[in-house]
C-alpha cells in the first residue's frame, strides 16, 4: 500500500498580488500544515495559479490539479481557504464534490470540512463574501475597460477571430487594431443576419447552408458534454430538474436542426467540454449520456474529446450504431506537447474493441482557437499537431 499523497493549491488573482509574491505566505502555511500532518508532498503536486481570477475555473494549475485528481494520484488536497479554490460558491461546491467523489480529502487551513449544517452554512457565507468582493473588482475593471474603449484602444487576447485580421502595434504605427477580411466577413455577416436579424432557427440556417452548396455541417454540442460531469448532474438534480430529460431535449433540438439537410450533406456533432485558453469546463466519461445520445442523435459521426483521463474510457462507444462513425479526439489542442505515435496507435486499438476501425478517425480534440482568446500554442505548434494527425492516420489506415 502506497503512502498517502498530498497536493497543495494556492492562488492570487491580481498581477500586483503576484508581483508582490503574496502567494508565498499561502505556500508557507500550507507546507507547515502538511509537515505537521506527516504526509508526502511531491514537487509535481504543487499547483500554483499566480495572477488568475478565482471567478473562473479556467486556470492552468487548477486544470492540472483536476487532471491529477481524475488520474487518482492524489489522496489529500491542502488549500488555504475556500476563496482560493474559487470565488463563486457554486464553483467551490462543484470542485469540492468532484474531489471528494474521486476519494480526495480536501483540507482548508481556515475551516474544517464536515458533515454538519453549520459547516455548510459557513462555506456559503464565505462564498457570498468572496463573490461580493469579486463584484466590486469587476465593476472597477468594467469602468476602466469602458474608458479605454472610448479612447479608441483595443485589447486583443491573441489571434483575431474568423473575419478579422489583427494588426500589431509594430505594423499599425504604434496602435493595435483589428482589420476586416472581406472574403471571410461576408460569410460572418450573412450568418449573423440570418440568426441575429431575421431570427431564423438553426434548422433554417442548415437549410440555407445546404442550398448554398455546403456539404459538411458540424454542430458544437456543449450542453450534453457537460452533462457527462457527475458534479454538474448532481447540481441540476438538486434544482429539481432531470439531467436525462435535458439530454433528450438537446437530442431533439439537434435532430430538428439538421433535418433540413439533404442526404448528400455529411453531419457531425462535436461534444465539446470547453476550450478557452487551454482550459476545460466539464469532466466525466460519456457513460451517463452515451446510450441516449449515440443511439438517438441523427448525425453521421460523433467527434469526441478523449485527450485526457477526464473523458473516461472507450466503453461508452459500445452504444454507437453500426452506421455511424466516431472521430477520436486523441490529440490535444490545449497543450503544445506532442503525443507519441505509439500512444495514439495503442489508444485507437483500444477503441476498436467497441467500434470497427473503418468507422474510426483521429483528430485534435477541439479547435486551436475556439474563442478569440485562443489556446497556449504557437502557429508552429498547431502545424505540428496537424502533421501528427496526418502521420498517425497514414500509419493506421494506409
Amino acid at each position: 500500500m502506497r503512502d498517502p499523497q498530498a497536493a497543495l493549491y494556492a492562488r492570487v488573482s491580481g498581477d500586483q498580488q503576484a508581483h508582490n509574491r503574496t502567494i508565498v505566505s499561502q505556500i508557507a502555511s500550507l507546507h507547515e500544515r502538511i509537515v505537521a500532518d506527516d504526509v508526502r508532498l511531491e514537487p509535481e503536486h504543487i499547483f500554483l495559479d499566480e495572477g488568475y481570477s478565482g471567478a473562473s475555473l479556467l486556470r492552468p494549475a487548477l486544470e492540472r490539479l483536476r487532471d491529477a485528481v481524475a488520474a487518482g494520484v492524489i489522496d489529500r488536497l491542502y488549500v488555504h481557504s475556500p476563496d482560493r479554490l474559487a470565488r463563486r460558491y457554486a464553483y467551490q461546491v462543484l470542485l469540492i464534490e468532484e474531489f471528494c467523489r474521486a476519494g480526495v480529502e480536501v483540507v482548508f487551513l481556515n475551516r474544517p470540512i464536515g458533515g454538519s449544517a453549520e459547516d455548510d452554512l459557513l462555506l456559503q457565507v464565505q462564498g457570498m463574501i468572496a463573490e461580493y468582493e469579486r463584484a466590486k473588482i469587476l465593476e472597477r475593471s468594467r469602468r476602466g475597460r469602458r474608458h479605454a474603449a472610448r479612447s479608441g484602444l483595443v485589447s486583443a487576447l491573441c489571434a483575431a477571430p474568423f473575419g478579422y485580421r489583427y494588426v500589431t502595434k509594430a505594423i499599425g504605427g504604434g496602435v493595435a487594431r483589428f482589420e476586416v477580411v472581406e472574403d471571410e466577413a461576408r460569410i460572418v455577416r450573412e450568418i449573423f443576419a440570418w440568426i441575429g436579424l431575421e431570427r431564423v432557427s438553426l434548422h433554417e440556417v442548415c437549410r440555407r447552408l445546404a442550398k448554398a452548396g455546403c456539404r459538411y455541417v458540424q454542430l458544437d454540442e456543449v450542453a450534453v458534454a457537460l452533462l457527462c460531469d457527475p458534479a454538474i448532474r448532481d447540481q441540476i438534480a438538486r434544482t429539481g430538474s432531470n439531467p436525462d430529460a435535458l439530454v433528450d431535449l438537446y437530442i431533439d433540438s439537434i435532430n430538428q436542426a439538421v433535418s433540413a439537410c439533404p442526404t448528400e450533406v455529411t453531419i457531425g456533432v462535436h461534444m465539446c467540454r470547453g476550450n478557452f485558453k487551454g482550459h476545460y469546463l466539464g469532466a466525466g466519461g460519456y457513460e451517463s449520456v452515451a446510450e441516449r445520445f449515440f443511439a438517438n442523435t441523427r448525425v453521421n459521426h460523433f467527434l469526441l474529446e478523449y485527450d485526457t483521463p477526464r473523458a473516461g474510457d472507450f466503453a461508452p462507444l459500445r452504444f454507437v450504431p453500426k452506421n455511424r462513425g466516431v472521430v477520436l479526439g486523441l490529440i490535444s489542442s490545449k497543450t503544445a506537447e506532442l503525443e507519441s505515435l505509439d500512444l495514439l496507435k495503442r489508444r485507437t486499438e483500444e477503441a476498436t474493441r467497441y467500434v470497427d476501425l473503418d468507422r474510426l478517425a483521429i483528430s485534435p480534440q477541439c479547435g486551436f482557437a475556439s474563442t478569440v482568446a485562443g489556446n497556449p500554442l504557437t502557429e508552429a505548434d498547431e502545424r505540428a499537431k496537424l502533421a501528427l494527425a496526418v502521420n498517425i492516420a497514414n500509419a493506421i489506415w494506409s
